[in-house]
């Protein structure tokens, strides 16, 4: 919606497809004709990355900031 992109099954399955290479590959190489979506289908990918590392960080946070530090003296 931010970047007034329109939700297809075809745009939803190129992202997806993306996000497979990009579990198994170290590389990644997108390759098709001009005006297909490959740059845009990218930047989804890796804005959506990027926000999803944001949430994880901040449930880590979260469960982080709720343990209580006990200090013990060592005698």
């Amino acid at each position: 919606k931010e970047k007034n992109l329109v939700r297809t099954d075809l745009f939803v399955t190129k992202i997806m497809q993306i996000f497979r290479c990009q579990q198994v590959n170290i590389g990644l190489m997108l390759v098709g004709s001009t005006g297909t979506s490959k740059s845009e289908a990218l930047h989804v990918f890796v804005e959506a990355m990027d926000r999803y590392q944001n949430v994880k960080m901040l449930e880590f946070n979260k469960q982080y900031q709720q343990k209580k530090l006990v200090k013990f003296d060592i005698l």
